[in-house]
């Protein structure tokens, strides 16, 4: 077998890590400092080849960017006789921001020659790694290099190791046409997951919102079953220009996001909803219409608009009064709740807020409930 080949069955040490640092924080330091200096006294030291490939991933893991440390793994680069040593210690240095050009010339030594499975690892940890946006392309000499064998992997027959490629060149801030094509093509992949990957790179690194690209967008933020891929659905929707869509997309992805405020089990993506509409110049807008809704007579829709004002903040009196009378006067309870809701997301705790949020939390009620939650969550601004 050859070394590639070992070194796609590497053993994680993540796991043993994390169990070994299982102890109060203030603690922690002092466990990290003991691990550390065990790795570089001793089984970096050690005369076996799998230890010395223990230590330096175990290093690289701690993410502790110390002299001693960065001293250790460049020895290792450049004195081990053991080429995964060379690989795992490049790798270490790598994920800790630290881009010197022996580490980059093991790096696409291994690129060039290793497996599928092991090119595939090495590209997803280039991608991760510290300052990965903010190399010096000057000062690493190695880097041109390093970026044309990640180029050559986009024309491989397997279509995961060029979408790995080409999100690595995306991520380390290298245009290039054919991995903007790559991506593009991915974006047909029934995987949310992996079309997620692909418009992260195209739309914040290279600009791109085309229709498709919108279409995709839209689809991601509407069917995803994942909160993560509906949060950056919207994060990326609040990232492009009014003037770059068409008259079509710009009517679809601010009632979409408008709806998202409301229709959307996971807070976080709500609150993206609101930052994306808040990035596009419409927090104001929608905010009017928001309003106008919340003397509908239908309860559900006056609940969503309650539901809406507080995702998209609110940012005077008025605003604050409209709420706070839905929880006084309104006699759907449904409504209250989600307008008590609302105002404990702002963290407002003024007298009058407090006053009737007590008067509604006597009794045993759902709206009691929410009322003494409310409170409970406004204690620490009064």
């Amino acid at each position: 077998m050859s070394v590639w080949k070992k070194a796609a069955k590497g053993i994680s040490v993540v796991s043993r890590l994390q169990r070994s640092f299982a102890v109060k924080p203030k603690d922690i330091y002092g466990q990290k400092a003991k691990c550390i200096e065990h790795l570089l006294n001793h089984q970096l030291q050690s005369t076996n080849a799998a230890d010395r490939r223990k230590a330096v991933k175990s290093l690289g893991h701690l993410q502790w960017k110390d002299k001693a440390v960065l001293n250790g793994l460049r020895d290792r680069i450049r004195n081990d006789c053991d080429e995964l040593v060379q690989m795992e210690a490049s790798r270490a240095m790598l994920s800790l921001g630290i881009w010197e050009d022996c580490a980059v010339k093991v790096i696409f030594s291994a690129l060039r020659t290793g497996t599928k499975e092991l090119q595939i690892e090495l590209l997803s940890a280039i991608s991760v790694s510290k300052n990965v946006k903010l190399i010096d392309k000057e000062k690493v000499q190695s880097f041109s290099e390093l970026v044309s064998v990640i180029k050559s992997l986009l024309m491989a027959t397997d279509s995961e190791l060029a979408f790995s490629a080409a999100l690595c060149l995306g991520e380390m801030c290298v245009y290039d046409p054919m991995a903007k094509q790559v991506l593009l093509r991915k974006l047909d992949d029934p995987s949310y997951g992996a079309r997620a990957s692909a418009l992260e790179i195209l739309v914040r690194q290279m600009n791109c919102s085309n229709d498709y690209v919108i279409d995709t967008l839209l689809s991601q933020l509407k069917n995803s079953f994942s909160s993560k891929d509906r949060r950056a659905a919207a994060e990326l929707l609040g990232q492009l220009s009014m003037d770059s869509l068409s008259q079509h997309h710009s009517v679809e992805v601010l009632s979409l996001l408008e709806r998202k405020l409301w229709d959307d089990g996971v807070k976080d993506v709500r609150k993206a909803a609101a930052d994306a509409l808040r990035s596009l110049g419409k927090s104001s807008e929608k905010r009017q219409t928001v309003i106008k809704r919340l003397e509908d007579s239908d309860d559900h829709i006056r609940a969503q608009a309650a539901t809406s004002l507080g995702m998209l903040g609110v940012r005077d009196g008025q605003h604050l009064r409209l709420l706070l009378d839905l929880i006084e006067l309104d006699p759907s309870v449904y409504v209250r709740i989600q307008a008590v809701r609302s105002v404990a997301s702002q963290g407002i705790a003024n007298s009058r807020v407090l006053r009737l949020l007590k008067e509604r939390e006597k009794g045993d009620g759902p709206l009691a409930r929410e009322a003494a939650k409310a409170l409970r969550q406004l204690k620490q601004f009064v």
